[in-house]
This record gives structure tokens, sequence and C-alpha cells, in this order.
């Protein structure tokens, strides 16, 4: 066996290829096996040259004895700014500005042999196109998640020169259809998708909540543990009982209950939110309460299609961003009124419940737009949320909470409000009635809507 050098070197590009047969090997920081041709992310960034650094590379080679990984880097697109060599932006289609790309890293010919031991986990590198066409749009927000669309060499006969060279077409996010960063990223698209499609939801109920179930092995959740375990969110494990139910010999159908363990996290501050979204993505906090847009039909010259149905100022939301910013409850409760996210897993049925308890609210909110991103205008732009909040001007369409239930304000009649009920959680109010406060307790049951 060769010795090894672990000095950074780079080939030309164009000779850089991945192991065949791929190979893999087990890495203890992830509890599994990886492959070569995965892309990953490292512990710690390593310095190349030019005064670049990366902790983000694809796995060339796989060694074992001792397990080492050899690595050729991504560098993110800003830090070619130290070069002198500016990519061009990467923008959105046109009419398609809504449109939003995960950070952009560029594929490097600098590569260098790590221990495997140094691997955090997988990274999930996309194309700009792969966004476009909707595949991969949900995985924007994530922690993990790239988009690439050049590769690039320093050439000795242009003495220092960057080549840059497109990518797109011949790009492959994953070596193989099961490998660890194809599992895991089929894995968290599947919870993220349920998770947004869970917060559009049109029921009319009282009840802002929903439960969707979706299956997850054991191995799964062992990752999820891993991503989201820290001193903010820590998993309980509660006592609790499991129905199976099987077929049996002779069509027989049968119903066994028996005691089991459920490990459940729970989710109710912005910032474990902040940690939920670097797994899961950015779209899992606000649901626009509209039906999807009917799509047009594909040309003959097309490859997809695409329509949109915007947010007006008129819309409502339900969303999971006004969350105070530490967890309301200090000890855990089964059951809570308080918004959030519960996971609830279940090893024995391999079920994962999403308890999704959310706040309907207009889509003007202060905390809905800075959440998504969209700039607030006129006269409270330069001022800070907490401060446009704490001077909510109360007028007719003003919407607050008190003691479970929404209001609308729909006349204001001197120092009286009249509000409508919206939807109650409280037996003692009823939805469609009419309730009168004084302006200033209305003034402030605003208020704290709007930061809460």
């Amino acid at each position: 066996m060769a010795e090894v050098s672990f000095a950074v070197f780079g080939p030309p590009i164009d000779t850089i290829v991945v192991e065949t047969p791929p190979k893999s090997t087990y890495v203890d920081g992830i509890n599994g096996f990886i492959t070569s041709g995965e892309n990953i992310i490292l512990l710690e960034a390593y310095v190349l040259t030019n005064g670049l650094k990366s902790r983000i590379g694809r796995i060339l080679e796989v060694r074992d004895g001792p397990s080492l990984l050899l690595v050729q880097f991504y560098v993110t697109a800003d830090q070619y700014a130290l070069t002198g060599v500016n990519v061009p932006a990467l923008r959105p289609p046109t009419m398609r500005t809504y449109i939003r790309y995960s950070p952009e890293v560029i594929l490097s010919n600098y590569v260098r042999w790590v221990p495997s031991c140094s691997m955090d986990l997988g990274a999930f590198i996309f194309t700009k196109e792969d966004t476009d066409n909707g595949s991969t749009s949900l995985a924007v927000g994530m922690s993990n998640a790239f988009t690439v669309r050049y590769r690039t060499e320093l050439d000795s006969k242009n003495k220092g020169k960057i080549v840059v060279s497109s990518i797109e077409n011949c790009f492959r996010p994953f070596p193989e259809h099961d490998c660890h960063s194809h599992r895991k990223w089929d894995l968290v698209l599947r919870i993220a998708q349920s998770l947004s499609n869970g917060l559009c939801s049109l029921s009319l109920a009282q009840r802002l909540s929903k439960t969707i179930k979706v299956h997850v092995t054991q191995v799964e959740w062992a990752y999820l543990l891993r991503r989201l375990e820290n001193d903010q969110i820590l998993p309980i494990n509660r006592k609790g009982v499991t129905t199976v139910h099987i077929t049996r010999q002779w069509a027989s159908r049968e119903a066994v209950k028996r005691q089991s363990t459920k490990t459940v996290i729970r989710l109710d501050s912005q910032r474990q939110m902040c940690l939920l979204k670097g797994v899961f993505g950015g779209a899992i906090l606000v649901g626009l309460r509209k039906k999807p847009p009917s799509t047009p039909a594909i040309r003959p010259h097309q490859v997809y299609s695409h329509s949109v149905r915007r947010m007006e100022d008129i819309d409502y939301v339900n969303t999971l961003a006004n969350l105070p910013l530490v967890s309301p409850e200090a000890a855990y409760k089964p059951y809570t009124r308080s918004r959030g996210i519960d996971l609830l897993y279940d090893p024995v049925s391999h079920q994962m419940l999403l308890k999704i308890r959310y706040q309907r609210v207009k889509c003007t909110n202060i905390r809905v737009r800075a959440e998504l991103g969209i700039e607030v205008v006129g006269q409270n732009a330069n001022r800070p949320i907490e401060q446009v909040a704490s001077r909510v001007e109360v007028q007719v369409g003003t919407v607050f909470e008190f003691q479970n239930a929404i209001y609308c304000v729909a006349r204001i009649d001197g120092y009286n409000v009249e509000c409508l009920v919206e939807e109650s959680e409280n037996p003692n109010v009823q939805c469609d009635s009419t309730v009168v406060f004084s302006l200033e307790e209305t003034t402030q049951h605003a208020s704290n809507y709007a930061t809460t």
C-alpha cells in the first residue's frame, strides 16, 4: 500500500474521478457506512490554498487500515472573491422571483486525505435546475444543503488564473440510490413535505392543530435524534401502549396491544425552531391558507410547467413563527395548549406522529413577514420588530388572541371596540359571536399578540 500524504494537492480537474467500483467504510460518528462518491461535511474546515478554507467535500476514494477518505473539496462561491474571480450571480428564472436557493458552492480541484472520523454528516448538493423544477426545493434552509453550478481549477499555464466551467449537465447529487446521504435525504424530504403541507391546512375546525403519521425506521429515528439532540432539545421517554394489527393463518385478523416506551421531542420556542429549520428547511414554519394552483399542461418542448398562487395582504397563514424565545413550560406534559411541534416516535409500530399546534394570523403580521424575508415598508421600516409590535394601532380588521380565542375588530365606537370571534377553543366563547372590549384592552391584547 502506497504511503499516504495529508498535504493538499491540486491535479488537473479532468483527471479527478471517483473510484470504480465504489467502496464503503464504517464511520463511528454517523453510526453507519459511507460510500465513495458521496458528498460530506467535515467536523472542521481545512486550509486549502490562496486563503481558501472548506469543510465540504466529495469522497473520491476509500482506504482501510486506518480508515481514510480522499476528499475533493467544494468552496463557497463568496470565498472566490478572495482570488479575484466572481462567478455569475445565482438568480431565479424570469417571473419566478419568489424562488430561493441554498448557498452556492463550487467544485474545486483541491484534494486531500482525511481520516474518516473527521466526517460530521452527509451533504445534500443539488443543481439549480433541481430547485427550479421543484424536486429539491424543500432543501432551501437546510444547514447541510447547497447548490452547485461550476467547477474550477488553478491553471498554472495562466499563472494563477481560475478556470471556471459548468458541471450542471453531468453532476450527480448521489452516487447510488442505496447510499447513506440518499437515504437521509429521502427521510428529511418525507418529513419536510409533511410539515409544509400540514401548515397549509384549510380546515374550518376551531382546533388549530394537526396530527400526521410518518413511517420512520429505528435507524432513521436515530439519525433525527443525532441531528436534533443538544442542550436545548432533549428527548423524553414516556410509557405507552402500541396496537399492532396482524393477519394470521386462515386470514384471521388479530389485534395485539403491548406496552412500549415512546420517545418525544417537543419544540416550542424560537431557538428550537431555528434548529428544526436547519434539518428540514425553511418552509416548515409558515403555510398559506389557500388551495394549490392548478398546473398547466406540459407542452412538447417543455421539461416541466408551473403556476403560482401568490400571497396577498388579505390572506391568512398558519404559522409557528410567533413562538416565545424560550420554552414556556419547564416540565413536559403530554397534553399542552402551547404552540409548537411534537415528534412522537413508537419503536414498535415504526411510526412517528407529527403533532403541529399552530396559530392562524393575517399575513401582514410583523413576525410572519420577518420569517418569510419580506421587507417591512413604510413608517415601520427602520424599527425593530419589538418596537413595531409594541405600537399596534387598533383598526377595523386587527386580529388578536385572548383566552384561547381569535378576535377580529369589526367596529370601533369611541372607547368601545366590537370584535367578531373567528376561532375559539374556549368553551365560554362561541365562534361568530360578538364581544365588546374597551379600546385600551384591545390595544393591549393586540400588542401582546404581535409579540408572542
